[in-house]
């Protein structure tokens, strides 16, 4: 195929990187996690780590949704306490 790498010549190893991904299999039912090496061409590489991509992706929305929240609840509650929002009183109903 296009990716794999001929021994002859100086070809082979042109374009190819080696990596150490985490590897989970189970073994008469037992779950074992292990080290294995890889050698990917620089256009496949992407493919195995595309998973943690996205995870670090859906991290970095998730925090700055947070940071948007803190925000506009230290902007409120700053609002509040210059007097610029009325608090809500508990146990008086409105006539």
């Amino acid at each position: 195929s296009r990716h794999e790498a001929t021994r002859e010549g100086s070809s082979y190893g042109i374009g190819l990187d080696d990596y150490e991904v985490p590897f989970a299999y189970e073994e008469h039912g037992v779950r074992k996690k292990e080290l294995v090496k890889l050698r990917l061409c620089l256009g496949c590489a992407p493919k195995i780590f595309h998973g943690d991509a996205t995870k670090a992706k859906r991290a970095r929305q998730e925090e700055a949704i947070q940071n948007k929240e803190a925000i506009q609840n230290e902007e409120t509650r700053q609002n509040e306490e210059a007097g610029m929002i009325d608090k809500p009183v508990v146990g008086r109903s409105k006539t």
